[in-house]
């Protein structure tokens, strides 16, 4: 009966809701999203080396980041109450 039921349920192109069926299919379908990324080389890209590129240091460049980075943090009013800080700017 199981096999007159599988080869009509393939001949009609129709997904069977037995719970054998499902349970094979769920079974194949992790299967198969298993085998798709077995490594992480196949998503990697090759392509121009990227250009190095330095950024020259400059107290005037690392005081206006620190400044930048204190108010988007929200720590003005901490930093500025300790009295090292006067020492510093």
């Amino acid at each position: 009966m199981q096999a007159k039921h599988d080869s009509w349920i393939t001949k009609n192109d129709i997904t069977s809701k037995l719970p054998k069926a499902v349970k094979r299919a769920k079974e194949q379908a992790a299967a198969a999203d298993r085998s798709k990324q077995s490594s992480i080389e196949p998503h990697l890209q090759t392509g121009a080396p990227l250009k190095e590129c330095v950024i020259q240091y400059s107290d005037t460049l690392f005081r206006d980041a620190a400044i930048e980075w204190l108010v988007a943090t929200d720590q003005v009013r901490s930093t500025f109450l300790k009295p090292d800080v006067y020492y510093v700017y």
